[in-house]
């Protein structure tokens, strides 16, 4: 072992030299491993319990890392699978979704086409065995290794349905899953092409390309929208090639810049595009990062699309993942990223305490660069979209319903006396009806933040001895408080109607067949098909 660690520090020397750090350098780096190992050791000879190495180095690597950015991160063996999911998007399992709900471990999704939904397993059921072990009140991060394992593997679900009186048992078959970069594409009418991206990963490419092709061979494709919203990026490369399909030849897509000012290196186009003028729309929003950013500000900096919806998230920091001893790795940032105009897109400051803050550059909004028809851009915002949306404000009460999983449970009860979806099904006024009977008697009230903040006023005038009038006059405010909250449902009747038609659909239909119907509604989704289909496409990309 002891050579082990001669070994490491003699090639840490080398790297110093070679890159010409200075001795203080060198010195500082050796007393760190000096120190670092004293208190190690000092720790497991005398520490009142005796300690797990592993677990102690661990914990002081994150501890570490924590004081960088957010995207720098260790993964030990065991952590294997999270790093598989991050970077290729595979793991092996049932094709489930599971969270703690009402303290029960309970499946909130299904993978289409995947050993779970094949069995009939649904939406709402709660595990209460896998094989032999009691699963039903534990917390999913501790159980979870229960459902990992080799494909082909199978194992047996024991399941609590609400409104059957008996459980049900499935044996379900482990599979590798692929999760899929192109989650769902279709025709938002006769002409208006749609393709959504949830995620950059190597094979993106493929699943776009067999997208569109697919839509212009089966219709007049006359624009396309392209949706990354709530897209938090992936690989640079992906990225690259979605714009080599609208750019020219050699265009640069992006620019990577690390430590030295030699460590610089330009993404280009390689390939002729296949649709070098076909009108297109990018949808972003706030949750939009990375190599999403890296398509739209590169289509918005070559005024090849329309950029629209919210400021994005601005992450401009390249990773790279370093294999480590024991099977273990380590997510590095090494670089920032540069789109065309030359602006990172970089929002957040971060590692200010390593850096000379004599040289820490200011990131300021007002930074102006320009694209090529000359239209402003900024820098350090992340992407501003040429046209903002509107956000769409929820309701206090449909947010209260939904934290309190509220139109989920009921989804539960309604459905368990369903053996499939009636045809033609649509919430209703009925169904509203059942809503609120069910509501009663569950005796559930909706609390709102006029209530918590009204009982801090109250609480605050009886301690402060205020006159009884003022008590008095916050009681009458509480009953009106309680008589708009019972309008209120009635209010958003339109909206819990269109959760709970969701909701209920989820049930019995496929992921892809759900998101066809949630378009129906996407108001932002109308707002760019106008903007695609009118002449205010030209004027916003013109010089």
């Amino acid at each position: 072992m002891k050579k082990k660690y001669i070994y490491i520090i003699s090639i840490l020397i080398f790297v110093v030299l070679l890159f010409g750090f200075t001795k203080d350098y060198y010195y500082k780096l050796n007393k760190s491993f000096e120190v670092f190992g004293a208190v190690i050791k000092a720790l497991n000879e005398t520490y009142v319990l005796e300690l797990d190495p592993e677990l102690l180095v661990n914990e002081a690597i994150k501890g570490m890392l924590s004081t960088l950015d957010p995207y720098t991160e260790y993964y030990d063996a065991s952590e294997q699978d999270e790093l598989d999911l991050l970077t290729d998007g595979t793991y092996t399992g049932f094709g489930i979704s599971l969270s703690n709900i009402d303290s029960m471990l309970t499946i909130t999704n299904l993978l289409d086409d995947y050993s779970a939904q094949l069995a009939g397993v649904r939406i709402g059921d709660r595990i209460i065995k896998i094989d032999s072990t009691n699963v039903l009140y534990k917390n999913y991060d501790d159980v979870r290794y229960l459902f990992k394992g080799e494909a082909g593997t199978k194992s047996n679900l024991l399941i609590m349905r609400d409104g059957n009186p008996d459980t049900l048992e499935f044996e379900l078959i482990r599979k590798k899953i692929q999760l899929k970069s192109v989650s769902y594409y279709g025709m938002l009418d006769s002409n208006t092409a749609y393709i959504k991206i949830e995620q950059f990963k190597k094979d993106l490419i493929f699943e776009f390309k067999n997208a569109l092709f697919e839509l212009k061979r089966k219709n007049n494709v006359k624009s396309l929208i392209i949706d990354l919203r709530e897209n938090p990026g992936g690989l640079i490369g992906a990225a690259v090639d979605i714009c080599e399909l609208f750019l020219p030849k050699n265009s640069v897509v992006t620019t990577t810049r690390g430590r030295e000012e030699s460590n610089i290196y330009e993404y280009k186009t390689n390939f002729t595009p296949i649709e070098p003028n076909l009108p297109l729309a990018v949808l972003i929003n706030k949750n939009t990062a990375s190599a999403s950013e890296i398509v739209a500000g590169a289509l918005q900096d070559y005024d090849r699309a329309v950029i629209i919806g919210q400021r994005s998230y601005g992450k401009g920091l390249v990773q790279t993942v370093l294999n480590q001893p024991y099977n273990g790795n380590i997510k590095i940032t090494t670089s920032k990223y540069y789109i065309p105009s030359g602006r990172c897109i970089q929002r957040l400051k971060f590692g200010q305490k390593y850096e000379d803050q004599s040289k820490v550059e200011s990131l300021p909004d007002t930074n102006i660069y320009y694209t090529q028809n000359g239209r402003k851009v900024y820098e350090a915002t992340g992407i501003n979209p040429d046209t903002t949306l509107k956000i769409l404000r929820i309701s206090e009460v449909i947010l209260k319903l939904d934290y309190d999983n509220i139109l989920f449970k009921f989804s539960n009860i309604y459905t368990s006396k369903l053996k499939e979806l009636p045809k033609n099904f649509k919430a209703d006024d009925i169904l509203f009806n059942q809503f609120k009977k069910y509501l009663a008697d569950q005796k559930y009230e909706i609390s709102l933040l006029s209530d918590m903040y009204l009982d801090d006023f109250k609480n605050s005038i009886i301690e402060n001895e205020s006159s009884k009038n003022i008590q008095k006059s916050i009681k009458t405010i509480k009953k009106e408080l309680e008589k708009d909250k019972q309008k209120s449902l009635e209010k958003n009747k339109s909206e819990i109607l269109k959760y709970l038609d969701i909701e209920i659909k989820s049930r019995f239909k496929t992921n892809k067949e759900i998101y066809r119907f949630e378009l129906l509604d996407d108001l932002e989704i109308k707002q760019t098909k106008s903007i695609l289909q009118s002449d205010i496409y030209d004027k916003i990309l013109s010089p």
